[in-house]
């Protein structure tokens, strides 16, 4: 679910003992936005002892002198929003000269997928609504953007690859479709530039975006910590052996066919024939990162031999088969029954129709060849059919869940897919590494694609996570504080405005079950533990079926109000009812909410979402009344409560609103 990424960092620094020209963060480019109204932190390298004399055509110029190690950084005041202008950055050997640069508000973007989906998409499933209306009208000079590109390292990084852009049909497209509404929304009501930092990549947990002075501390990331600056000298290991390998470059390939009819040369993996007898073995359905093989995206050969009785072999064959992560093609008996191998279709089951005729009495083989190009990936829904079946008849089944035995023949590192051997088992045989360096790596994000970002000034923070810290909402209620702490503490920019989406509601797999709740609640709960934060929620506007909800509108507009109220002095609504404080009065429960002050309205009193539980913390369906901003909450068969939730499943939507049209948060009475 999360996206294509590099293994590491493309554009490294010269050496800081040796540069002779001033060079500048990468940050710093033409088209840049950068806070009004501050001291801002401008930075790079240059030969030590170097003078470098920065100047603003806003008529503000400051001086430095590089460091020992050539490092050098001032802070230059700007005005309040304007522009364009232009910045020169001179020393004794070159002048370096950015033009078309504003002046106005900066906010940093990050999160998992839905804050990294863009406008345009991700067809065929996963659109943003209204995005065909909206694109090509994203043109506006006074809305910058930077893409942060995708990296992950073991040790603090100080680059990071991108440039700026201005807004365009073009750009828009490209850009995050959340941050997009967002700059959006401040626009129209601010009227001054706005400058976007979009750095997120789907399918990511919190840790891996916190620092590792953070987690040092923290029992349940500790250990892992402390092996990561090992990992620098192995990281460079695997990479050259990867990079001895033949490869595949699918970047000149058009996006909706780049990863059709890849030959791998892994013919010999459908054939059964081939001597599997050295394979290693798994049971699907089962997640690729959650098994033996661990942080990995490329192409897996899955191989299982089935019976099949007499009385199937007549008329056509279905073959049903749950969602694949990414992509796949299925063999049976080497030959080739169906296929899908366009991006999109994730979370799609697969139905695949093949003349009986391909098969044997008894003993059959089923090859399926499964390509993750990004983030999790595998057939990963047990609770799905996994079958073949017969057309004429439904009831005649055979199961295909199992045992399988497996072959990794490619891992993808985009654009590339480098080929592996499997006659002589090369992914077994690797270079190891002491620690699964990835996406999934605590710090690891936080150090590729957060730390190249500091100092640089700005107003605030959005963010769109938590889907993959889901299971593990309890951790979830101490590092999520810790997250955002970790960047505090590291811009040194004081207690920035940070404002978060709760996770939309969504299956999990478990429409009853209540772990994406917990996390839900946990979000809410950071608004208490963690000062100048604010939440925005979204159980109104998700999709149960789908993880990545098409309404980003509404989420982008949602976040610029509580920015807009909290640090633009705008009077408007900007949260939904919050749940604050409860009194126990006989067998009723009183509820009472802040941001209600317009009133409260329940829309299904017959499935309102609301839960009440006695001593044996066992929850059943409650009444409730409402009145002004409180909620009186019983059921007739407990007598003496002590405990209510609300929309505490993983599929819960929305019931309860203020009169503004803001809906309540997720909560359960602590």
């Amino acid at each position: 679910m999360g996206k294509i990424y590099s293994l590491f960092i493309l554009l490294t620094m010269a050496s800081l003992a040796t540069a002779q020209e001033i060079k500048l963060a990468p940050l710093f480019t033409d088209n840049l936005v950068l806070q009004q109204a501050s001291f801002v932190n401008i930075w790079g390298t240059a030969k030590p002892g170097e003078k470098i004399t920065i100047s603003g055509s806003w008529e503000k110029l400051v001086s430095t002198v590089a460091n020992e190690t050539g490092k050098w950084s001032v802070k230059l005041e700007t005005p309040v929003a304007g522009g364009p202008y232009t910045l020169s950055i001179k020393g004794s050997k070159n002048k370096i000269e950015l033009n078309n640069i504003l002046i106005g508000e900066v906010w940093i973007c990050s999160g998992q997928s839905n804050m990294e989906m863009p406008l345009k998409g991700w067809p065929p499933r996963d659109t943003i609504e209204g995005s065909t209306v909206e694109i090509p009208q994203a043109k506006n000079s006074y809305i910058r953007y930077f893409n942060v590109q995708r990296a992950f390292s073991a040790n603090k990084e100080f680059n990071c690859s991108g440039s700026w852009q201005e807004a365009t049909p073009e750009t828009s497209a490209e850009f995050s479709a959340t941050a997009y509404f967002f700059g959006k929304k401040l626009y129209s009501e601010l009227q001054v530039p706005i400058g976007l930092i979009n750095s997120s990549w789907g399918g990511t947990a919190a840790e891996a975006w916190t620092s590792a002075e953070a987690l040092g501390a923290y029992p349940d990331f500790s250990n892992v910590v402390k092996t990561l600056p090992n990992l620098d000298k192995e990281q460079d290991n695997y990479i050259k052996w990867l990079e001895a390998h033949e490869f595949i470059d699918i970047s000149s390939k058009p996006d909706a066919s780049k990863y059709e009819n890849l030959d791998l040369k892994d013919a010999i993996c459908s054939k059964p024939e081939t001597d599997d007898s050295l394979w290693s073995k798994l049971a699907l359905p089962h997640g690729i990162e959650n098994s033996e093989i661990g942080d990995f995206d490329g192409t897996i050969w899955f191989r299982k031999w089935i019976d099949v009785p007499g009385d199937m072999l007549k008329g056509d064959i279905q073959m049903i088969l749950p969602g694949i992560d990414d992509m796949d093609q299925v063999w049976v008996n080497g030959v080739k029954v169906g296929s899908t191998e366009q991006p999109g279709f994730w979370q799609t089951p697969r139905n695949y129709t093949f003349s009986s005729s391909i098969l044997r009495p008894n003993k059959n083989l089923v090859a399926i060849r499964i390509t993750d190009n990004q983030g999790g990936g595998g057939i990963w829904d047990e609770k799905l059919p996994m079958e073949i079946r017969c057309k004429l008849d439904s009831t005649k089944t055979v199961s295909l869940k199992g045992e399988y035995k497996y072959m990794v023949v490619s891992q993808y590192i985009s654009p590339k897919f480098y080929l592996l051997d499997s006659k002589t088992r090369e992914w077994e045989n690797r270079p190891k590494m002491s620690t699964t360096l990835g996406t999934g790596t605590p710090t690891a994000l936080f150090n590729a694609m957060i730390n190249p970002l500091v100092p640089y000034t700005f107003k605030g923070v959005i963010w769109y996570q938590g889907e993959t810290n889901v299971g593990r909402g309890k951790q979830y209620q101490t590092l999520f504080p810790l997250m955002i702490k970790s960047w505090r503490d590291t811009w040194r920019q004081g207690s920035f405005p940070f404002y978060f989406v709760q996770i939309c509601p969504w299956h999990y797999n478990d429409n009853k079950g209540s772990a994406s709740a917990e996390i839900r609640n946990a979000q809410r709960l950071t608004l208490n533990s963690c000062e100048n934060t604010g939440m925005v929620v979204t159980l109104d506007i998700g999709d149960t079926n789908n993880i990545h909800p098409m309404k980003k509108k509404p989420v982008g507009d949602r976040l610029a109000l509580w920015a807009l109220a909290k640090n633009y002095d705008k009077n408007m609504t900007f949260s939904g009812p919050l749940y604050s404080n409860k009194i126990i009065t006989g067998n009723k429960i009183i509820l009472e909410f802040t941001n209600a002050d317009s009133g409260l309205k329940i829309n299904d009193n017959t499935n309102n979402q609301f839960e009440i539980a006695g001593s044996d913390s066992i929850f059943m369906p409650a009444q409730v009344v409402v009145y002004g901003n409180k909620i009186m909450v019983s059921n007739s068969n407990i007598t003496k409560p002590l405990k209510v939730r609300y929309a505490f499943r993983n599929t819960s939507t929305a019931t309860l609103f203020n009169g503004n049209g803001l809906p309540a948060s997720t909560f359960e009475t602590e």
